[in-house]
């Protein structure tokens, strides 16, 4: 069975050449011929229009099995010969010239013949399929004049087939029994002049068509079976919607018509951003004749990507189950070439494929380029799927996680919740003086060059906030944190935070409940529960920290990157040192940049605010309330309960001083977290007395002397390791020193031997000699016959024998 093909697939197929075809059928076609003739071959032809879009041109098939002699001679004797419409036989060629795209128009080609008193007369049509038919009918006379009659001439579609779907195409004369028309009742523009009343039976439709007396009565046999649906009705919902906005620009231009000029149009709609496409004069056209031609089925897109199910793995279940797995069984990449040689090495194991033709590249199921476009669409579609595979179930959430309302919804007022978090900045900083200022050496520079971290508190309402910086996350830099707000922007009601450690100390808890702050833990491991200080931290560290030296990158990844910009010889001279990167800034210079680009960032507008986050502020700016640098001190310090002794109150290895403490047995003492040498005294009722001064009055602050403590002891640590490796060194090394230095030094004379154990010497040489050339096995020998040949002539000894040495 043969199929309509494209000029360039025929002259493949057949070895000939291509010009040549195209000049035979434009011949032909001028002639007004259906047969073209191209050296031995004779073939049926057809121009169809082409679906590229825009001013395209037609489009010459040629029916893939060229006629032979017979059928040649047939069709030349009658011309008007009935042609199949091989659209509804084969699935590749579904829009022919004949066959509209949508099956609500429902048209079928007649031919007329001069063989009308032929009854059973067969003629194989060119497609080569042989159709029967029946002419014992009359013509029926001036059937052009039926079809004005019936207002037809103004409803034929763009084929020069007349559309009986139109409602102005339907009148008494023209009667449905089952209300449908068959899908190929299509009258030809030929039958016009020389139609025949005929009856034929349509394989596969269980319809009749009989005409008598100028009367069309379509009369289907019963049948229940569903009826297929329209291209539009079985597409897709994304590509339903693209074609109804198709649709909705043709409804436009036609109403635009006279008023504007297409380019105008063009420029009008594309200025909209209305839709999803851009819009430009061959699209127009294109959809025009296709919405004339096809109805909204011609909008549907069906080329390339657009059609579904289209590629070599959707078509496969077993390779596209495969392909999947090995999709969801990747882990941080999906690596391509490895499920590209898997999939076939599956396929080989069930029998489906020979590996070894792909090992040697001679055979493939499918390329390499396939799957990665199969791959693409299957994460564009499954985009959960791809943040896990690459982060982790915490990516996924980040970026997949729906975010439904606000959490400032029951937030009116400054102050009211604020929330506060923890994260380590991706700088490394490095901070020389502390260690030069207690004198310690240079080799203590890897306790101070290190990421700090940075503690956050924002205003849920206006979006202010401020930023900290502390050694690690610990209560106590979550309370300077704290503080440092209440300086700037007043006391918060609420604050919101995490579990982590410092959060949830006892210390942290103790200054909140003193300030008459209720913290409030959110779940765990719940970014999105306090979004703004999150989004807030993002920010500060992707427009600020990114151009500040000592940056080290957002990921393991970017890090690696930055530090191999150095040789790695450069980088093995580092010596201890936490980075290769030079200029490091100090952690003064740092604040400083960090509060510059604060304030900055709280004068930008921000669109969900509907301005800037200061302006915001300062207009509820009243209502918020603040505390002196003393009274916060106070609230910030540990109080811990201490006896009173004779010098005064001891805490941290510090006596404070103060002459009411006498009265007390035992006080709380706090120290003032910005000056170590004051201590706050309150009674066993944690009323405040006053304050205590040190013995040494000192000026430093609690991390000052928290660190150097640290460093001394770091430095204590260090140089007991030495003495350790150093006592192992040497008791190694000891015994071996002994020996080399004995072996160097003179050895006391032998004495003689004297003359009496020279034979002693002598029997010892000879047996060191034998020893040496083997001979101790027949020494051995003799000594066993000797003491036989003894135990032999051994003497019996008798009483009197014994009697007499006795005697």
């Amino acid at each position: 069975m043969g199929e309509w093909i494209s000029s360039k697939e025929f002259t493949q197929k057949y070895g000939l050449n291509k010009k040549s075809l195209e000049k035979a059928a434009k011949r032909a076609a001028v002639s007004g011929k259906k047969i073209c003739k191209i050296k031995f071959f004779k073939m049926n032809f057809r121009y169809i229009q082409g679906k590229r879009g825009g001013k395209a041109g037609k489009v010459l098939q040629i029916w893939s099995e060229p006629l032979s002699l017979e059928e040649l001679e047939m069709f030349e004797s009658d011309s008007s010969v009935f042609e199949d419409n091989q659209a509804m036989n084969s699935i590749g060629s579904q829009t022919s010239l004949m066959q509209p795209k949508h099956s609500t128009h429902l048209v079928h080609p007649i031919h007329s013949t001069d063989k009308g008193s032929n009854d059973g007369y067969k003629k194989s049509s060119p497609m080569g399929h042989s159709k029967s038919f029946t002419h014992n009918a009359n013509i029926i006379d001036n059937h052009s004049n039926v079809y004005q009659e019936k207002g037809l001439d103004n409803g034929r579609n763009g084929y020069g087939c007349v559309d009986f779907v139109r409602d102005d195409c339907v009148d008494s004369n023209t009667i449905y029994s089952s209300g449908v028309l068959p899908s190929d009742a299509i009258y030809n523009r030929r039958s016009q002049s020389n139609a025949r009343r005929f009856e034929e039976k349509i394989d596969n439709r269980g319809a009749e068509l009989i005409y008598d007396k100028g009367v069309e009565i379509v009369n289907h046999k019963e049948d229940n079976s569903p009826q297929a649906l329209s291209l539009f009705g079985s597409a897709s919902l994304m590509s339903q919607e693209k074609a109804m906005l198709k649709l909705k620009i043709i409804k436009e231009w036609q109403k635009s018509k006279g008023r504007l000029k297409e380019r105008e149009f063009i420029i009008y709609i594309n200025d909209s951003k209305l839709y999803p496409f851009s819009l430009s004069a061959s699209k127009l056209y294109a959809w025009q004749r296709d919405y004339r031609n096809f109805g909204i089925d011609g909008l549907i897109d069906e080329r390339g990507k657009h059609r579904a199910k289209a590629g070599i793995i959707e078509n496969n279940l077993v390779l596209k189950d495969i392909i999947d797995r090995l999709i969801l069984a990747s882990k941080a990449r999906f690596n391509l070439s490895n499920i590209y040689e898997l999939a076939h090495m599956n396929l080989s194991k069930m029998g489906l494929f020979d590996f070894k033709l792909f090992l040697s590249k001679e055979a493939e199921l499918f390329s390499y380029n396939t799957l990665k476009r199969y791959v693409e669409r299957y994460l564009e579609n499954n985009k959960i799927l791809k943040a896990m595979v690459e982060g982790g179930e915490s990516k996924a959430d980040s970026c997949m996680l729906p975010a439904v309302g606000r959490m400032d919804w029951n937030v009116d007022t400054i102050n009211q919740i604020v929330e506060i978090d923890a994260t380590s900045i991706d700088a490394i900083l490095d901070v020389p003086l502390l260690c030069k200022s207690y004198g310690f050496d240079i080799e203590t520079m890897e306790r101070v060059q290190k990421r700090y971290v940075l503690i956050a508190l924002i205003d849920v309402y206006s979006r202010v906030c401020i930023f900290q910086l502390a050694d690690t996350e610990n209560s106590l830099g979550v309370s300077r944190a704290i503080a440092k707000y209440i300086k700037a922007y007043g006391k918060p009601r609420t604050i919101r935070g995490d579990n982590g450690r410092a959060f949830r100390s006892a210390y942290v808890q103790e200054v909140c409940l003193r300030l008459g702050i209720e913290f409030v833990h959110t779940a765990p491991y719940s970014g999105w529960l306090k979004p703004y200080v999150e989004s807030n931290f993002k920010k500060l560290q992707h427009k600020a920290v990114e151009w500040m030296s000592g940056y080290i990158g957002h990921s393991v990844g970017q890090r690696k990157s930055i530090e191999e910009f150095d040789t790695r010889k450069e980088r093995r001279l580092k010596k201890g040192e936490k980075t290769y990167l030079k200029n490091l800034l100090s952690l003064e210079e740092f604040e400083e940049q960090v509060e510059n680009y604060n304030k900055i960032a709280l004068n930008k507008y921000n669109a969900t605010l509907g301005d800037s986050p200061i302006n915001i502020y300062n207009a509820k700016s009243d209502e918020a309330i603040s505390l002196s640098d003393y009274e916060l001190s106070t609230y910030l310090s540990v109080l811990k309960k201490k006896s009173v002794n004779k010098k005064g109150v001891c805490l941290g290895g510090i006596t404070y001083q103060l002459p009411s403490l006498y009265k007390h047995s035992s006080v709380y003492v706090g120290v003032n977290i910005n000056n170590i040498a004051q201590a706050f005294i309150y009674d066993k009722d944690k009323q405040f007395i006053d304050i205590a001064l040190a013995q040494n009055t000192h000026t430093d602050t609690m991390e000052i002397a928290k660190a150097s403590r640290k460093i001394y002891q770091k430095t204590k640590k260090a140089l007991k390791k030495k003495m350790i490796e150093a006592r192992m060194r040497v008791e190694a090394e000891t015994p071996l020193l002994y020996k080399s230095i004995a072996n160097t030094l003179l050895s006391a004379n032998s004495p003689q031997i004297q003359p009496i154990n020279t034979q002693l010497e002598d029997a010892k040489s000879r047996s060191i000699a034998k020893m040496a050339s083997g001979g101790e096995w027949m020494e051995k020998i003799s000594n066993m016959k000797e003491k036989d040949e003894k135990t032999l002539n051994k003497k019996r000894v008798t009483w009197e024998d014994i009697a007499s040495k006795k005697a």
